[in-house]
């Protein structure tokens, strides 16, 4: 959690952004990690990321771990362009990342919901067809 922190910090600091993008990269991958030997074992932990989920970890955290690695690299990108980045558009670049993030942040828990809502669906259609 400081190691989060710190990037989040070094991001909006001009000069030690380079390094936040790193540290960024760096926990992504320590974290797809840990969900890759959490995957191998029987019984899986819940997912505290984030807050309190009660959804185990599995193969969607990954998925959303790959795509905020995605907008770590497109953050580098950005940041190595030859150009100069003019206030307007950094500005709404950080507005669409933000939200962007913040929907992959609770990507598992949307999914879980979807999920949770079809399987009430299906159990409510299954009763009622076996009531007539």
């Amino acid at each position: 959690m400081a190691a989060e922190a710190a990037a989040a910090v070094l991001l909006l600091i001009p000069g030690t952004a380079l390094a936040g993008y790193v540290l960024a990269a760096g926990c992504l991958a320590a974290f797809s990690v840990v969900i890759l030997v959490e995957l191998r074992r029987p019984v899986r932990a819940p997912c505290r990321c984030f807050g309190a989920s009660a959804v185990p970890l599995g193969a969607a955290h990954l998925v959303r771990n790959t795509l905020l690695a995605a907008l770590v690299a497109a953050g580098l990108a950005v940041r190595h362009a030859h150009e100069p980045a003019h206030p307007a558009g950094v500005a709404l670049a950080a507005g669409v990342a933000l939200v962007i993030a913040v929907l992959l942040i609770f990507l598992v828990d949307i999914a879980d919901l979807f999920r949770s809502r079809a399987s009430t669906s299906s159990t409510r259609e299954a009763s009622w067809s076996r009531g007539r």
